[in-house]
């Protein structure tokens, strides 16, 4: 059984990221990139609203234990994307960009440059050319593939 709270702390793109999760109230709040995040997750509606990076988000997602997808706007623009876990990749688009990330969960990377220290929490490296490093309690790389709508700016 997962902890009721989880946190992603430190720095992303070099902008500070203090992220907190509630998995009891379904929240997600904090600041990223400079700007409040108040999110909201919503289970049977399968949305995810609030705001987050000085934007409105309303994201849609599907779920099963093979895939997630999500869809909707975030980062004053549109994104879809699908989480492939089974062939460890992430594919779909943001703000009119591909976007196209390979993983392993049990490696803790992401592409060839993101890497987990599973032991500490640290996420370390770059991803899509942003300088990474981040404290996952709680929390592993999935949730931060799961929560990826809230790292990718415009």
């Amino acid at each position: 059984h997962r902890p009721a709270r989880a946190t992603i702390q430190g720095v992303f793109a070099d902008a500070p990221v203090d992220l907190a999760f509630d998995r009891r109230e379904w929240t997600i709040t904090g600041s990223v990139n400079g700007f409040a995040a108040d999110l909201r997750i919503d289970h049977d509606d399968k949305t995810i609203h609030g705001s987050a990076n000085g934007s409105l988000v309303y994201l849609a997602f599907d779920w099963t234990p093979e895939r997630e997808s999500y869809k909707g706007v975030a980062n004053h623009g549109a994104i879809e994307y699908t989480i492939d876990w089974r062939a460890g990749v992430v594919d779909g688009s943001a703000n009119g960009s591909m976007l196209h990330l390979e993983f392993s969960l049990a490696e803790g990377r992401v592409d060839k440059d993101l890497t987990l220290d599973a032991p500490s929490g640290r996420l370390t490296g770059t991803l899509a050319g942003k300088n990474v490093d981040l404290t996952l309690v709680n929390a592993d790389l999935s949730d931060f593939l799961k929560n990826l709508h809230l790292f990718l700016k415009p």
